[in-house]
Formats: structure tokens, sequence, C-alpha cells
């Protein structure tokens, strides 16, 4: 066992350098993503040892039982986190251990199971939750020396506790692999509560930063607690912790046991202490068993998918204005961007630049008297902030159309006599169905938000006008730089600089005519709102033509680059 479990660390190993071979990418390039990859861990590391060492120091400067409830909030966290592993992939940093890859080589069960948590322990989320844990460990061995043996047993299945609900999360995704649509399902749900982090953390810091709001919302958890004023910080934080008493919810909690099994015997609770641990090794055997058993059923072929069938019916078609040819390439782009994975990551990102905006505005809208103009905008200031936030959102989509979206029968495509124009139509038709849906959506939100309703159609023709203006440097972007965008990661390897630029340089000019008459002078609208109609729709029929012959001079560059696997 021991020989194939360094088999499987030494094949670890060769599928993080081999992320840095792509034939793809210039010397350089890999050589930049190699410094990017050690300028992160010589970071991070660093950071969480650091993190180790202030909750050590923190747990010994509050009392046993406030250290008992902190360190409950603590590892009940770091299993959050560990569960969110699906989410954090993306990020590329290492290859993903896929136990579904192993499956066809002669690697005996009870190694597959073993190598695969060596590898969680020894896995980037693994290496910052034992430096966390050992910070625990000194902090509660300062209290009671004593206790030190039973702390590092206790430290034993909390580490398990974490590693093996990590696992698991692993083989649930090997089991969603071969359905798309499941997969899809997963990252998102994985991704959820991540952006529920993002979204909270603004008023987290308001609250940090007003102790007696803070102090206003715990007030139904900590009933008849005594004033702060005059005490030290870490009294004051000993002092709400122990009133708050988290631990009434979280030892009801897998990483909860663990954790009393360590710190019980600080407080002088030993035979506590004793039965949680007995509890918590249990529960980490569950685990193992439950790991064990799935990895036999992959091994035997299971997987979990969404069973559909295809039911043709016959529907009533309608003779469409204009050329045939528009709509059969409207309704293979409308088909293909319906399915790609790249669409909903898109429209994902969206409100959490959107609430990024919406915070900053709040703030401002607390601190401006109400009599003044500026605060009167702030409604379309703020619908003007969302939409710019969704055209980036959906730039991705945009900008590099042809290695995104229409990249699967592209080559079929522009070895065809069919006019470019109409390849250009469709793909602006098809964004704007999508940008204008989303945009209605975060309109909505706005309104009900600030209770101005002209917001509505202000915004929407404000969308259509960002649309239109932005499109010819989009096309541009796709034709002069395009990529083959990767359909299971979030990003390029590469990355596209055009579409940043496009967005960067085509966004300015209509945001200056809607939103700077709003703020200075209201009346100029009147000439502002149709000159910004007459900018966007003309610059994109003045740039049609041209844009589409360049497309056509640059045909065999465009299917070279969007064609060319990693």
């Amino acid at each position: 066992m021991l020989a194939d479990v360094k088999t499987l660390l030494w094949l670890q190993g060769r599928l993080v350098r081999s992320m840095f071979r792509s034939r793809r990418l210039h010397v350089w390039a890999q050589l930049g993503r190699a410094l990017l990859m050690l300028l992160l861990l010589a970071m991070t590391l660093p950071l969480f040892f650091g993190m180790g060492l202030a909750l050590g120091w923190g747990v010994t400067r509050l009392s046993p039982d406030g250290a008992l409830e902190l360190l409950l909030i603590v590892n009940s966290a770091m299993l959050f986190f560990w569960l969110l592993l699906p989410a954090s992939y993306n990020s590329e940093i290492m290859e993903r251990f896929e136990l579904s890859r192993l499956f066809v080589h002669p690697v005996r069960f009870p190694s597959l199971v073993t190598g695969s948590i060596v590898v969680s322990l020894l896995s980037y989320t693994g290496l910052w939750s034992l430096l966390i844990l050992l910070g625990e460990i000194a902090g509660l061995a300062w209290h009671k020396p004593l206790a030190l043996p039973l702390i590092l047993v206790g430290a034993v299945p909390t580490f398990a506790i974490l590693v093996l609900g990590g696992r698991l999360m692993d083989d649930l995704l090997d089991l969603v692999a071969d359905d798309r649509r499941l997969r899809g399902l997963l990252l998102f749900l994985t991704s959820m509560p991540l952006m529920l982090i993002i979204f909270g953390n603004y008023y987290i810091q308001v609250l940090v930063t007003n102790p007696d709001t803070l102090l206003r919302v715990l007030e139904p958890w900590v009933g008849d607690m005594p004033s702060v004023e005059g005490l030290a910080v870490s009294q004051a934080i000993d002092l709400i912790l122990t009133h708050l008493r988290p631990s009434r919810l979280l030892l009801w909690l897998p990483p909860g046991w663990g954790t009393a099994a360590m710190a019980a015997p600080v407080t002088g609770q030993w035979a506590t202490g004793l039965g949680f641990l007995v509890l918590s090794l249990a529960f980490s055997g569950l685990l193992l068993w439950i790991h064990a058993a799935v990895t036999r059923r992959m091994m035997q072929g299971a997987a979990l998918r969404i069973g559909t069938e295809r039911v043709r019916s016959r529907r009533w078609r309608r003779q469409m204005p204009g050329p045939a040819a528009f709509w059969a390439l409207w309704s293979k782009d409308w088909y293909y961007l319906r399915r790609s994975p790249i669409t909903p990551r898109a429209l994902l990102s969206t409100p959490i630049i959107a609430v990024a905006f919406g915070f900053g505005l709040w703030q401002m809208s607390s601190i401006l008297p109400p009599e003044s103009p500026l605060r009167a905008a702030i409604p379309l200031v703020a619908g003007a902030l969302v939409l710019v936030s969704a055209n980036l959102g959906t730039s991705t989509l945009a900008a590099d159309y042809l290695g995104t979206i229409d990249r699967e029968g592209l080559a079929g495509l522009l070895l065809t006599p069919v006019d470019r124009r109409l390849v250009l139509l469709s793909s602006t038709s098809v964004t704007l169905l999508l940008g204008m849906a989303q945009s209605l959506v975060l309109l909505v939100a706005v309104a009900i938000f600030t209770g101005s309703w002209i917001v509505l159609p202000w915004g929407l023709y404000f969308a259509l006008c960002l649309h239109f203006g932005t499109m010819p440097l989009y096309h541009l972007s796709s034709i002069l730089a395009p990529y083959r965008a990767p359909l299971q990661a979030w990003g390029g390897k590469g990355g596209n600089l055009g579409v940043f630029i496009a967005w960067t340089v085509g966004t300015p000019p209509i945001v200056a005519l809607f939103v700077l008459p709003a703020l200075l002078w209201p009346p100029a609208q009147i000439v502002t709102l149709p000159l910004a109609a007459v900018y966007a729709f003309g610059l994109y029929a003045l740039t049609l033509k041209p844009i589409a012959t360049l497309m056509d001079r640059r045909t065999h560059q465009i299917l070279e680059a969007v064609t060319e696997e990693s």
C-alpha cells in the first residue's frame, strides 16, 4: 500500500507540473504562471501561519469558557470552507485529484482510499487548516498544560472530520462529473455561500466599526450582559462570547464534537471531553466508511445523472421577417449560448460587482443631506452602475464570442459564403436579449430598493445604448484577439486583455451622456439622451461593414486560435 500511495503522490506532482507545460502558452507565459503560483504560496502560507499564531495568542487572552466558544466558531467555519471545495477548483492553483482517472490503472482499492485522503491532507486547504489547528492546540495548552495529551488526541478527529468532509465533496463532484447539468448545479450551489459572504462583508464592516449597532443586533442573544465600557478588547470579546454562547448551536455539529474534546478538559470537564472524543472518533470512522463505499461504487461505474428524454413535437412556425440565414444563425447562437456553462458564470459575476457598487452608494446616500441634488440622482446612478456591471459580466461572452459561444461549428461557418454582417448581427442580437433580461431584473431590484421607478425605463434605455455602443469594440476584440475559452474553468488560462480594453474604452462615452447630466444639470438630458442613441446606433451601423470585412480577412487566424486545443 505504501508504494501505491507514493505513486499517487508522484502522480499529483506530475499533474501540477503539467499545468505549466501547455502547448498554447509561450515559455515566458509558463514562467509567469509558475512565478505567480510561487508568489501566491509565499504570500498566503505565511498569512495563515500568522493567523494560527494570532488565534493561539487570542485563545490565551480569553478565559477557558471563552476559548471554547471561539474555537467552536473557528472550526465550524473551517468545515464550511472545506465543504465549498468544488467552488475553489477553478483557481487552478493545483490540479484537482480525480479518483475516476485512476480506476483504469492497477491500483488497489485500499490504496485509492488512503491515497485520496493523504492528497487531501497535503492540499492547500489542508495546509492552512493544519496551521490554524496548531495555533488552537498551543493556545489551549497554555491554559492547562496537563491537558495537552487529550488536546492532541482531540485534534486528530477534528482534523479528520474536516479532511473527510472535503473528501466527500470531492467524491460528489466525481459522481456528477459526466453530467454537465448536475456538475454546473453543484458548482453553483457551492458558490452561492461564497457570494453571500461577499454580500455580507460590507455590512459586517459597518457593524464592527459601530460597536453600539453590533450590541443592539446581539441583544436578543446575549440577554442581560454587563456593559463592556472600560474593558480591554480581549475582556470585551470574552464577555460577549460567554454570554452569546454559540456552543448552544455549534455543539450539535460534527466539528463541535472534536473541538469540545480538545477544549472541555481545559475548562475542567474531563468526562465531557472524553465523551466528545469518543463521539468524534466514531463520526470520523463513519465518514471514512462512507468515502470508501462511494469510492467502491465509482469503481463499479456508478454515476449521478439527470435522465432526459427528448420529445419531438410539431410546432407552428411562422415566417420571420428578414433574411432566413440570419434567423438560422440566431437560433444556432441562442442554442449554444443557452447550453454553454460559461453563460451562467458570466451572469453570476454581475450581482457581486453590482452589490459592491451598491454598498458605496448606500453609504453615500446616508452621508448626503436630503435636499442635496446628488442625493436625488442616486437612483439613476445606482441603475447605471449595476448596468455597467452587467455589461462587464456579459463582455466575457461578447468580446470573445467566436471562442466562447460560436466555436464548435465555427470552421464550417467561416468557410461558407454567408454574409459576415449577418454573423455579427446574430451575435449582437443574442447577447442583447441576454443583457436586457439581466438588466430588467437588476433594475427592478434597484427600483424596489430606492423607491424610484423612473429608473426602470431610464435604465432599459441606458442598457440598450450601452450594448450597441460597446459591441463594435467587442467585435474587434473577438476578431483581433480570439482565444478558446475553457469550459471547465471560470477564466481563460492565458486570459484576454482585449476584453477588458474593449469594455474600458467603450463604456465611458455612454456613461458620460447619461450620468453626468443626471448629476450636474438634469434638464440637459433632453439633449444628451437622444444624442446617446445617435452615438450608439450610428457607431454600430458605420462600423458593421468594415468589421465584417476584417473578419473575412482574418478567417484563418481566427480558426487557428479558436480550434487550437490546450
